[in-house]
C-alpha cells in the first residue's frame, strides 16, 4: 500500500498522508528514501519539520471527513480566501489548499456544444437551410475547450484601457470588429445591435436550458418554431453571457433566421468583450484578491490571441471561419501565462492577421526569401478563381437556352389566362361593389356585439346571411383562377379518440373548404379559416379564432341548460385594440351585467403564450391561471387590464385597475410548449361548470389534451355553420 504511493509522491517533494479504516499512518516524504521504509505515528504529539500543504488520502473517506482531516493537520480552518482542491488517481485522493480564481468566465463553449450538437444532428434539410441562410451553421461545429482563465488573466493584466490595446512584448496589439468577423466567421456589416439590455423578459436562462434539453431528447421532432429556441441559446450562452438570468426582449426580436442575418454580430461581439475589458481594467489600479468575470465570448479573445501569437498550430489551419481552425487549445498556469506575453520573441508575434493561403501549415510572420513564393501563389488562386468564374458563366449560358422554351410556355399561357380575366372582369367587379354595399350597411348598423341573448345574434345571422354568400363566390372565383386548391390532414393525431359521429362532422367540414384560406367556420364577429382549423387538429398553437369560438359554446352550453353552466362575461384578447371595423368589444361590461354574471374570462397571450384571467366582481380581484406558472407573468397582466379600465369606464363604475392578480394553485399545467391554448379553454369550461369541485390531476389532462383538440374542433363545427 505504502510503494505506489511513495511512487506518486516521488515528482512532488510533499508529506504524505496513508488513511485507512483503523488507522491512520502520517508519514514524512523523507522516510520513503532510507531503507528502513515508512514508520507508523500512533500519538498525535508528532512533529512536522515543515507545515505541510499538499497530502495524499489513501482509503475510502466522506469530503467532509477529509475537509476535517486536512484542517486539522494545516492547523486552521478553511476560509473564503482559500479552499481545498481534491483530486482523485484511483484510490488515492490529492488534497490541496488553494487560492480561489482571481478571474472567471462564463463562456462555457464545453457546455453550448454538448447542449446543441445533439438537436443540429436532428434537423432536417429545411431547417438546415435556414440556419446556414443565417450564416451561423458553422458555428455548430466548433469544438470544446477550457475556458483558459490564466490567459485571459494575464490579456487583462496587458490590456491598455484608453487605446484599446494589448501589449505583448514590445508590440501593440488592437482587438478589431474585422478580426472578430474573422474568427466568428459572420459579415462586419448590417444593422447595429443594442447589447446595452433596457428592457427584460420574463423567460429565465433556466427556461431556456429546459427548452433545449427538450429539442435534445431523442424523440423530440425539431420543428421551424424551435429555431428561435436555438438562436437564444447562441446569443445567450454563446455571443453574450453574463450574470443576468433573465432573457433581454431584444434578443427574442433577433432570434429569427430572416431577421438575425441582418445585424452586425461581429461589432456587437467586439464592443461587449471591450466593455467589460475596461471594467476590468479599472480594478487594476487598486487590485483586489478576485477580479470577477470577464464577460463576453471569452473564446473569441483566446483564439485571437493564439491567432496573433505563434504558441500553438492549428488543428486544421485550412479550415474557415478561424474558429473552426482551433479543435485544442493549450492551457498555462497562472505565473507560466504572465511570463508568456511579456518574454516571448518578437518573431512569434503577427501584428495584424495575414491572408492565411489553403497550403500554409504555419502561423507566422511571412519572411522576405518566402516574398516570390507567396507571390506564385497568389497568381496560381487568381487564377483558379477566374477559371471558376468562366466555367459559372458558361453553366449560366446553358441554363437559359434550356429555360426558352419553358418560358415561352409559360408567356402563352399567361396571355390565355389574361384573356380569360378579361372576359370576366366586369361581371366580378359587380359583385366586389355588391359586397362592399353590403358591408358599409353592416358597419352602419347599431348592433353592439354582446352574448346575453340570443335575438341579438338571430339578427346579425340575418344581416350577414346575404353578405355570406357573394364573399363565398368571391372566394370560390379566387380559388378556381388561383389554383390553390388542398386537402386537409384527414389522418390527425386524435382520429381515433373520438367517437365515429364526431369524425364524421369534422371530415365533411373539413373537406367542404377547397383551400386552407377558405373559412370553415363563421358567426357573429367570428370567423376561421380552414388553415386554423388544421393547427388545432395538428399539434399546433392555438388563435383567438379558436378561444373566441369556444367561448360562445359555453355561452350556447348556459343559454340551453342555465343550471349547469354558470353566466359569465367574455373579453376578447384583441380588445387591446379598443375598437375593430367601427365596433366596441366591450359595451357589454357594464355594472349591470357584471352584478348578474359569476365571472369575467380574459384569455391574455404575451410572447406567444396563452394564460386566462378570472375577475371575480364581487371579490374585488383577479385570479391568473397560467399552465406555466411564471410569477413574473403577473406583472404582463396590467396592461389589458388597464386597457379594460379605459374602454369601459363610460358604461361601468368598476375600477379593474385597483384589483388584486392573485395566483391558484392546484389546477392542472402543461410540459409542451404549443397547448397553452387549450388548457385556457379547459379553464374556462371547468369554472363555467356548476359540477365542477376539485381540479383534475396534471397526468390526466396531459394525457387528454389530442382527445381536448379534436371535442373543440367537433363543438365548434357544431356550433357555427360555415357559410
Amino acid at each position: 500500500m505504502v510503494f505506489p504511493l511513495a511512487t506518486a509522491t516521488s515528482k512532488l517533494g510533499i508529506d504524505v498522508i496513508v488513511h485507512c479504516r483503523r488507522a491512520a499512518m502520517l508519514v514524512h516524504w523523507k522516510m520513503f528514501r532510507s531503507s528502513q521504509g515508512p514508520s507508523k505515528v500512533s500519538s498525535p504529539a508528532f512533529v512536522w519539520e515543515k507545515q505541510p500543504k499538499i497530502f495524499l488520502v489513501y482509503g475510502e473517506t466522506t469530503s467532509l471527513q477529509l475537509r476535517g482531516l486536512f484542517e486539522v493537520l494545516v492547523g486552521r480552518s478553511t476560509n473564503s480566501k482559500s479552499s481545498i482542491q481534491c483530486t482523485s488517481l484511483g484510490k488515492v485522493k490529492v488534497l490541496k489548499m488553494v487560492k480561489p480564481h482571481i478571474l472567471s468566465s462564463r463562456c462555457f463553449i464545453s457546455s453550448f456544444v454538448s447542449l446543441i450538437s445533439p438537436i443540429i444532428k436532428k434537423i432536417d434539410k429545411q431547417l438546415y437551410e435556414k440556419l446556414m441562410s443565417a450564416g451561423i451553421i458553422h458555428l455548430f461545429n466548433i469544438s470544446s475547450a477550457p475556458q483558459n482563465t490564466p490567459i485571459l488573466y494575464a490579456m487583462v493584466q496587458h490590456y491598455n484601457s484608453s487605446t484599446k490595446t494589448f501589449s505583448v512584448c514590445s508590440s501593440k496589439l488592437k482587438f478589431t470588429r474585422n478580426e472578430v468577423a474573422m474568427i466568428i466567421g459572420l459579415p462586419n456589416q448590417g444593422h447595429n445591435v443594442e447589447y446595452q439590455y433596457k428592457s427584460f423578459s420574463v423567460m429565465t436562462k433556466m427556461d431556456l436550458k429546459s427548452r433545449i434539453l427538450q429539442l435534445a431528447k431523442e424523440d423530440h421532432v425539431v420543428e421551424e418554431g424551435d429555431l428561435k429556441t436555438i438562436l437564444l441559446h447562441v446569443l445567450c450562452t454563446l455571443f453574450f453571457p453574463c450574470s443576468c438570468n433573465r432573457i433581454p426582449e431584444e434578443f427574442i426580436r433577433l432570434a429569427d433566421p430572416e431577421v438575425f442575418k441582418n445585424y452586425n454580430w461581429p461589432r456587437a461581439i467586439h464592443g461587449y468583450l471591450l466593455d467589460s475589458l475596461d471594467t476590468l481594467a479599472k480594478k487594476q489600479k487598486s487590485p483586489p484578491e478576485a477580479m470577477g468575470y470577464l464577460n463576453g465570448c471569452t473564446h473569441v479573445l483566446l483564439i485571437w490571441i493564439f491567432e496573433h501569437l505563434q504558441l500553438q498550430i492549428p488543428t486544421f489551419p485550412e479550415r474557415r471561419p478561424r474558429i473552426n481552425r482551433w479543435t485544442s487549445i493549450k492551457t498555462f498556469a497562472l505565473t507560466r501565462a504572465m511570463s508568456l506575453l511579456q518574454n516571448i520573441e518578437t518573431t512569434q508575434v503577427l501584428t495584424q492577421f495575414e491572408e492565411i493561403l489553403e497550403d500554409d501549415l504555419l502561423l507566422c510572420n511571412p519572411n522576405d526569401d518566402d516574398h516570390g513564393g507567396k507571390e506564385r501563389k497568389k497568381k496560381k488562386k487568381k487564377q483558379k478563381r477566374m477559371e471558376k468564374e468562366l466555367e459559372a458563366r458558361e453553366e449560366k449560358i446553358r441554363q437559359k437556352k434550356e429555360l426558352m422554351p419553358i418560358l415561352k410556355q409559360i408567356f402563352d399561357e399567361i396571355r390565355s389566362l389574361d384573356r380569360k380575366m378579361t372576359a370576366n372582369y366586369e361581371e366580378l367587379h359587380k359583385k366586389v361593389d355588391r359586397l362592399s354595399d353590403s358591408i358599409t350597411t353592416f358597419k352602419k348598423s347599431q348592433y353592439v356585439s354582446s352574448l346575453f341573448g340570443e335575438d341579438e345574434e338571430k339578427k346579425v345571422d340575418e344581416e350577414l346571411e346575404e353578405v355570406d354568400e357573394e364573399v363565398e363566390e368571391v372566394e370560390e372565383m379566387d380559388v378556381m383562377e388561383e389554383g390553390n386548391e388542398d386537402t386537409y390532414p384527414s389522418e390527425y393525431p386524435e382520429k381515433n379518440l373520438i367517437t365515429e359521429e364526431q369524425r364524421e362532422l369534422i371530415h365533411a367540414r373539413m373537406s367542404s373548404c377547397k383551400s386552407r384560406d377558405h373559412i370553415a367556420f363563421r358567426g357573429p364577429r367570428l370567423a376561421g379559416m380552414r388553415e386554423s382549423m388544421d393547427d388545432l387538429l395538428t399539434d399546433k398553437y392555438i388563435a383567438d379564432c379558436h378561444i373566441d369560438a369556444f367561448a360562445r359554446v359555453l355561452e350556447k352550453r348556459r343559454t340551453t341548460d342555465p343550471n349547469r353552466w354558470r353566466m359569465f362575461l367574455y373579453l376578447h384578447n384583441q380588445m387591446k385594440s379598443e375598437k375593430c371595423g367601427g365596433l366596441s368589444y366591450v359595451p357589454h361590461i357594464t355594472t349591470a351585467n357584471l352584478e348578474k354574471a359569476s365571472m369575467i374570462f380574459m384569455p391574455v397571450c404575451t410572447q406567444m403564450h396563452w394564460c386566462l384571467l378570472v375577475g371575480k366582481y364581487t371579490e374585488r380581484k383577479w385570479v391568473l391561471h397560467d399552465s406555466l406558472p411564471n410569477p413574473m407573468r403577473r406583472d404582463l397582466m396590467k396592461e389589458p387590464i388597464q386597457v379594460l379600465r379605459d374602454t369601459s369606464q363610460e358604461q361601468c363604475d368598476a375600477d379593474f385597475t385597483v384589483w388584486n392578480i392573485n395566483s391558484t394553485k392546484g389546477y392542472p399545467t402543461q410540459k409542451s410548449s404549443v397547448d397553452c391554448g387549450v388548457y385556457v379553454m379547459k379553464y374556462m369550461e371547468f369554472l363555467c361548470s356548476t359540477s365542477s369541485k376539485k381540479w383534475p390531476a396534471t397526468k390526466l389532462w396531459e394525457k387528454e389534451i389530442p382527445k381536448f383538440r379534436a371535442e373543440i374542433a367537433y363543438e365548434i363545427f357544431s356550433a357555427f355553420k360555415s357559410k
